[in-house]
């Protein structure tokens, strides 16, 4: 697992800055690499130890970020080719966060349908299984949905 990374403002000089904010940037597209590979096997164990790590990262990038906004002036005295290579990988991570959100969106799209599915499942069985009488004591034929234990909401 990658180490978390520092988490205090650098005062460093404009290329050492870029520097630290390239080596963010490379270890979130890892993580995103890693991420997409655990939802495309559906291996909800290793999306999940990702989490934290990746929390700490973007944490540290959006701080580098916001300390090169506020020294834009400075930054114009950063090594061209540097600047180039950051702006570069940021393009790259910027992709590999959308198909990271949108493998996101149908996981949460599929677990959907099968909590439907279950929620379905679970009905029927109870429709099928228990006998249920009305008010005046016979047999009760109607449609009514038996209530389940699950929430729907969700």
């Amino acid at each position: 697992m990658l180490n978390p990374p520092a988490s205090s403002l650098s005062l460093s000089s404009p290329d050492k800055l870029l520097s630290e904010v390239y080596n963010l940037i490379e270890n979130l597209k890892d993580i995103y690499t890693k991420e997409i590979a655990a939802m495309d096997s559906r291996n909800i164990q290793d999306f999940l130890k990702l989490q934290p790590s990746k929390d700490l990262y973007t944490r540290d990038y959006e701080l580098r970020v916001k300390e090169i906004k506020a020294r834009s002036s400075a930054m114009k005295n950063a090594d061209p080719a540097l600047r180039k290579k950051v702006i570069d990988a940021q393009i790259d991570m910027a992709m590999m966060a959308e198909n990271s959100m949108v493998f996101s969106l149908r996981m949460a799209e599929s677990m959907k349908r099968v909590q439907h599915r279950l929620i379905d499942a679970a009905r029927f069985a109870l429709q099928q299984e228990s006998t249920s009488y009305a008010a005046s004591g016979t047999l009760d034929t109607g449609t009514k949905l038996p209530a389940t234990a699950l929430n729907e909401s969700i």
